[in-house]
């Protein structure tokens, strides 16, 4: 009996976590491993490993943050000078209007004074009652409305019409038919579009 007193009295004070070295037991732990000695375990392990993932993850995102900041930044700054670039550009080409334009007014002061445009008619039968007509007229206001007028009051209608405009005058190509299906001499035509 008195062995058996022995045995259960032969745990120490260090078995029981009392040992009175600096961490006095609060802070570790004794655990039994079954292969091997005892191994140590620090009851705060996990939440210092929670602890740490958490500020991994805190500091990704924040470093993901600042690269979005910097991208942006440099996104403003070619914009700024893009803008820059742009803005210079359109000044230039105003500028250049600017000079086209009193160009072209001083042209047409010219085309108004100088009557340099030479009217005429060509005239080709295509069919029955059908003919061909090129014409180069002066580019006036109100000229083209006006040879459509004469035209219908000779009861002549336009048929596939091509109208241009080219330096101050018109050019047109058309095919001429009868309204009503009258037929149309080559002769009248000259006669019908009177050149004022």
């Amino acid at each position: 009996m008195e062995q058996e007193n022995n045995n259960r009295l032969s745990v120490s004070m260090e078995d029981l976590g009392f040992n009175t070295g600096h961490n006095k037991g609060k802070l570790s732990q004794k655990h039994y491993d079954d292969f091997g000695p005892k191994v140590f375990i620090s009851k705060n392990l996990e939440t210092e490993r929670k602890r740490r993932e958490k500020l991994g993850s805190r500091l990704l995102a924040l470093s993901i943050i600042e690269d979005a900041i910097t991208y942006t930044k440099k996104l403003q700054n070619e914009i700024e000078i893009l803008t820059n670039e742009l803005d210079e550009i359109m000044e230039e080409t105003r500028k250049k209007k600017g000079e086209q334009k009193t160009c072209e007014s001083s042209a047409a002061r010219e085309k108004i004074n100088i009557p340099w445009i030479e009217e005429e008619i060509q005239v080709a039968k295509i069919d029955g009652n059908k003919l061909w007509v090129k014409m180069i007229i002066e580019n006036k206001r109100g000229r083209f409305k006006k040879l459509l007028e004469d035209l219908n009051n000779s009861n002549i209608e336009m048929i596939d019409v091509s109208a241009t405009t080219i330096k101050g005058a018109y050019l047109i190509t058309a095919t001429l038919e009868g309204m009503s299906g009258e037929p149309i001499e080559r002769y009248q035509i000259p006669t019908i579009m009177k050149f004022k």
